[in-house]
């Protein structure tokens, strides 16, 4: 009887984990890249994954004062530190329109990972990594830390090579 028991016991515990497990992988998980932080607002560059996969590249940006954004840039640097600046758009040409923001509000640039990878793919320079610039109506560049590609395409941080 007792060994019954503790198998019951034991089966519980892993339908529990199973259960927890899928509840995890299916949730939208936003997961922070960069964080850039000026005075007029604050530029965080993230990625949203679900079943593991990456579902949308964001860039979110948060105003800390009126700002009015222009437009949204790729500059793909080399390994020599040559900068290409070019212009992207987003889903529904969502990066050609002006955009303003006052104190608190907050917007965000979704880019589908195809879409993306296909714009980088399409590039005839080769480049070591990549950053995000948002231009303001003004000239403004608020631009986000440097972001590379692994060889499955995956966006990550490199590591900067500099310690203590």
């Amino acid at each position: 009887m007792e060994d019954i028991i503790s198998y019951v016991v034991l089966f519980v515990f892993g339908l529990i984990a199973v259960t927890l497990y899928l509840k995890h992988r299916t949730r939208n998980r936003d997961l922070p890249l960069t964080i850039q932080y000026y005075p007029e607002l604050r530029l965080e560059v993230s990625i949203q994954k679900q079943y593991g996969k990456t579902q949308k590249i964001i860039v979110k940006l948060f105003a800390k004062s009126t700002v009015i954004i222009g437009k949204i840039l790729v500059e793909l640097i080399d390994k020599k530190r040559n900068i290409e600046s070019l212009e992207i758009k987003g889903e529904n040409n969502q990066a050609s329109k002006l955009v303003h923001l006052t104190n608190g509000e907050a917007h965000h640039f979704h880019f589908n990972p195809e879409f993306f990878q296909e714009f980088l793919k399409s590039q005839k320079k080769p480049f070591n990594t990549f950053r995000f610039v948002v231009v303001s109506n003004k000239g403004t560049k608020y631009k986000s830390h440097d972001l590379a590609l692994d060889k499955n395409w995956s966006i990550y941080k490199p590591d900067s090579g500099t310690y203590n």
